[in-house]
């Protein structure tokens, strides 16, 4: 009799061990569609607005609709979204979208889960001079101080800060770096320090090499692929004695030895 008993006692415990373990296992599957419906299934997370913020050069319209046809762009079953969920989305996830515009040097995202709204800060490329080529259209671009041109500009008028004239007859996308060899932060640093002590017109790029144009009419020749040693050079001339007034042209292309002509 007591074994029957102890039997029985054995046998209620196991069932109601199964039935807590069925319970629990209801309760953390309800508790996992719940979590999932109001993830995935709701919209409470799902991106409502995109805002563009520090546009000037971009088109900020056509980013915000780029951004929408991602967002909207990969579903599950035809309902269930896994982009648009403010979980989910880090700025990583936009940067190809982002970058292929040469226009756009950098963003930041930011998540507000509050207005369910995701805001991109622009930090476009910054504007170091004005190229223009020497072909019968006369296009000019915008270029940062890295040398990339970034967008179309205006046909320059009157003294600009730094003007580059290329009639070596390349073509330019917007994204290329002007310079094909060279440093571009040498020229920059050359440019300027001629322009310390003197008014220049211009960078000319033509098929042997690049020419700034003085507004006095001299003519400085440097070689695109010396540009470190030619600025050593440059620093070494400016320092010293040489007279700069009466140059027809000072040819720095063929470092170690400088050439120069003066104005008869």
């Amino acid at each position: 009799m007591r074994g029957w008993r102890s039997r029985q006692v054995r046998v209620d415990k196991s069932r109601r061990r199964r039935r807590r373990s069925v319970l629990i296992f209801l309760i953390i599957l309800a508790a996992a569609f719940g979590i999932f419906y109001v993830i995935f299934l709701s919209g409470w997370l799902a991106v409502k607005k995109v805002e563009i913020t520090g546009a000037h050069f971009a088109k900020a319209v056509q980013l915000e609709e780029e951004v929408n046809q991602y967002l909207s762009s990969q579903r599950i079953l035809g309902f269930i979204n896994f982009r648009n969920n403010l979980i989910f989305l880090f700025a990583k996830d936009f940067s190809d979208l982002v970058f292929k515009n040469p226009v756009i040097k950098d963003f930041s995202l930011h998540k507000d889960f509050k207005n369910k709204s995701l805001v991109f800060n622009l930090h476009e490329r910054q504007s170091k001079g004005i190229l223009c080529l020497g072909n019968e259209e006369q296009n000019c671009f915008y270029f940062d101080e890295q040398g990339v041109v970034f967008v179309a500009s205006p046909q320059t008028e009157g003294n600009v800060i730094f003007l580059i004239q290329d009639n070596s007859g390349r073509l330019y996308s917007l994204g290329d770096k002007i310079l094909t060899h060279g440093s571009f932060d040498d020229l920059i640093f050359i440019w300027n320090s001629l322009a310390e002590r003197f008014h220049l017109n211009s960078v000319q790029i033509t098929t042997t090499g690049l020419i700034i144009q003085t507004s006095a009419g001299w003519q400085v020749y440097l070689n695109q692929e010396d540009l470190t040693r030619t600025k050593a050079a440059l620093f070494y001339l400016l320092q010293s004695d040489f007279d700069f007034e009466s140059l027809e042209y000072l040819d720095l292309r063929y470092l170690r030895n400088i050439y120069w002509k003066t104005a008869s």
